[in-house]
């Protein structure tokens, strides 16, 4: 399975055996005998892979070669570390997600028609410039690190799936 995260297409093509099989936009859904195969993709890499047979799910491995592998393979070789890793991705998020909401909602209050109809808000929790961009480009590497993992919660990778529905 390739997914071109640079391309200007969100398409999603199906491999077996080196061979192409079959292209679909993401999200992706693929038949396959047995069930079908599932993938969804954010703007930070993967979502979800999965192969659903009936009530049972489970998630496929990444091929040799790919960025998901070589996260995957350093959390097999270096567990604790791979899952220090992880929380403090979530935490970064989650940070993210308490300055970034009230900035986002001052942002749009200030949009004309929002601005006169309802009025503006002005966020308490202010950050210096460098320190906001600090915290988006943490964001980002810890996004891209979920993405790895094939991680995805609605709440914590709000802001890397938000544009993508």
């Amino acid at each position: 399975m390739t997914v071109n995260f640079f391309g200007y297409e969100e398409a999603v093509k199906l491999f077996k055996d080196g061979r192409h099989q079959a292209t679909s936009e993401a999200p992706a859904s693929f038949p396959v005998p047995g069930g079908y195969i599932e993938v969804g993709v954010s703007t930070a890499g993967l979502t979800r892979m999965h192969y659903v047979s009936g009530e049972k799910e489970e998630v496929l491995s990444p091929n040799k070669g790919t960025a998901e592998y070589l996260r995957s393979r350093f959390g097999k070789r270096f567990p604790i570390t791979s899952r220090v890793i992880g929380m403090i991705a979530v935490v970064i998020l989650l940070i993210s997600l308490v300055f970034g909401i009230p900035q986002l909602i001052e942002y749009i209050s200030h949009i004309e028609i929002i601005r006169d109809n309802i009025g503006t808000f002005t966020s308490p929790l202010q950050l210096p410039g460098p320190l906001n961009m600090t915290l988006l480009i943490l964001a980002a590497l810890a996004a891209m690190e979920r993405a790895l993992t094939l991680k995805n919660h609605w709440l914590i990778d709000m802001e890397t799936t938000i544009y993508d529905d």
